[in-house]
């Protein structure tokens, strides 16, 4: 028996292009022997879906904490007011009782200015045109709201007692003197005086509703 000394028979399966492991890798290497050839297609992902894309897109975690204070948001800017945005008309006040004396009064003071002659009495001419300017001057500061827009250390109850007051004292005087003075048959001062007269009752009544909101004030402040 001859033996062969190539180190492997022929028998031997490690050995000789029957390998399989030779075999494969001859496919592999595109060396095919036996004409076996492998074809190496080009490896693609498959396209991908919304689903799939829903699925890949980062997930963004918002966590709330409830001991956190939240950010304060900041104020909205103030609107720079006009110079006229203080005044505030005040109808009502004429529908009271002190705003009705002051609507009386301003009427009949019309009409002692109108028939009223200086010659007859200028004392009364005088005491009628000065009590019309200062009750045109107080139904302003109440039409116009000016004692609450003013913000001043004014007592404006007491400063409109004591300016009736003396309203009412003047006016008392005068349609005397008017009445006293008169001769003859000027009846339109004769109609002054008269009309002098009720306007002394009137602002008598302002000075009582004054007087009696004064002492109010005065008790409740103590």
């Amino acid at each position: 028996m001859k033996h062969h000394r190539s180190g492997h028979t022929a028998s031997d399966p490690a050995s000789g292009d029957n390998c399989p492991v030779r075999l494969c890798h001859k496919l592999l290497c595109d060396g095919g022997g036996g004409g076996v050839r492998l074809n190496r297609a080009p490896f693609s992902f498959p396209a991908s879906s919304p689903d799939t894309k829903r699925m890949m897109a980062p997930e963004t975690v918002v966590t709330v904490d409830p001991n956190k204070p939240s950010p304060q948001q900041a104020p909205p800017p103030q609107q720079q007011g006009g110079p006229l945005d203080w005044i505030k008309i005040n109808v009502d006040y004429f529908k009271s009782p002190p705003g009705l004396l002051k609507i009386v009064q301003l009427i009949i003071g019309i009409l002692c200015m109108a028939l009223g002659s200086p010659w007859a009495s200028a004392w009364f001419v005088f005491v009628a045109v000065t009590s019309f300017i200062t009750t045109l001057m107080w139904s302003f500061v109440y039409l116009l709201s000016i004692r609450e827009a003013l913000k001043l250390p004014i007592n404006w109850v007491l400063s409109e007692l004591i300016s009736t007051s003396l309203e009412t004292f003047f006016y008392l005087i005068a349609f005397i003197v008017m009445f006293t003075t008169v001769t003859g048959h000027y009846a339109s001062n004769v109609a002054a005086a008269v009309f002098g007269m009720f306007n002394t009752i009137a602002y008598a009544g302002s000075s009582f509703l004054l007087f009696r909101e004064h002492k109010a004030s005065v008790a409740a402040a103590s």
